[in-house]
């Protein structure tokens, strides 16, 4: 389960941006979502969507920070078809907007 956990970690470094679906990472990996978010929860005590969630936001917060990218373009940089979204996504997670973050 900590090989698994170790993959499923490298696999949201690399595709992020990509994709912030859990079966996608789970089919990725070679498991059923079922045991990704089983293996995430007994780990971490966190399901796996949560785990994707607080990877984006730790990314977002980054970028936000060290480049000091405008809010549509770390949007964009992380899959979110709307800045909108995304600053409802990330409000909901840190209780502040991108910009009152910064």
């Amino acid at each position: 389960s900590m090989d698994l956990l170790l993959s499923f970690n490298d696999a949201l470094s690399h595709q992020l941006t990509k994709s912030r679906d859990a079966k996608t990472y789970a089919s990725q990996l070679g498991v059923s979502y079922k045991t990704l978010n089983k293996v995430c929860k007994e780990t971490l005590n966190l399901t796996a969507k949560q785990v994707i969630d607080n990877a984006v936001i730790i990314e977002a917060k980054r970028m936000l920070l060290t480049e000091k990218q405008a809010t549509q373009t770390v949007a964009y940089a992380l899959g979110f078809d709307e800045s909108t979204n995304f600053v409802k996504f990330f409000k909901r997670h840190t209780g502040k907007t991108p910009q009152a973050y910064r």
